[in-house]
């Protein structure tokens, strides 16, 4: 196992990691502990719906991309948003999504699965993993964003609003006909000593590396 990085899961030939805040490895070394020839992931993220299919696209500017190559690794950054890994394991294809409220509510989840099934994949027959992000306890919204999320936000005794990120992908996935669920438990701002948080620590706050691959 890498050092200083969690395994979220493996199922059926699908493997999913989180680094942590101490990890110092280059993206590359990640390849050490798996059958990838190499890893990609957006050279910039933008809060959207953009996901692209590797290798037959650019991942320079999106926010999740779709592959079927058991030789390519793929990865997101975040500091509290929700990466979102989708895996459909009898036609081998792979997606992994950058969600916070911005890229759930512009329907990037959407259009990874729309996607997958362009690919042939069946997401009655898919997988989804969530990584460690920001608790609901601990993510608290406006009213505009939580006017975009009705079912997904809770008002507690003071009046503040608080958005559940996990259960909004959620909600969306069981629509589009995915109904397996790994979830970490991982609250980013509630463990300092593991994970970095942009909510705790500001722009100072460092990001994790979540990623996937199969074998």
């Amino acid at each position: 196992m890498m050092k200083d990085a969690i395994k979220i899961a493996e199922i059926e030939g699908g493997v999913f990691y989180t680094s942590t805040r101490n990890f110092k490895s280059a993206p590359s070394d990640i390849l050490n502990e798996t059958e990838a020839k190499k890893i990609v992931f957006p050279e910039k993220q933008i809060h959207s719906s953009v996901v692209v299919v590797y290798p037959e696209e650019n991942c320079f500017e999106c926010d999740g991309i779709i592959t079927e190559s058991i030789e390519t690794a793929i990865a997101v950054r975040t500091a509290d948003c929700l990466p979102v890994s989708v895996y459909e394991p009898n036609r081998k294809i792979l997606g992994i999504f950058h969600c916070g409220w911005r890229g759930l509510h512009s329907g990037i989840l959407q259009k990874g699965i729309d996607l997958l099934r362009e690919k042939g994949g069946d997401p009655k027959k898919s997988y989804c993993v969530f990584y460690p992000h920001i608790c609901p306890d601990c993510y608290v919204v406006k009213e505009d964003v939580g006017d975009l999320f009705p079912d997904c936000v809770k008002k507690d005794s003071g009046g503040v609003l608080h958005l559940d990120l996990c259960l909004c992908a959620e909600v969306i996935l069981r629509k589009l006909s995915i109904t397996k669920f790994i979830h970490s438990r991982l609250c980013t701002f509630h463990n300092p000593g593991i994970f970095h948080s942009y909510r705790r620590d500001g722009e100072k706050a460092g990001r994790m590396l979540s990623w996937s691959f199969m074998k």
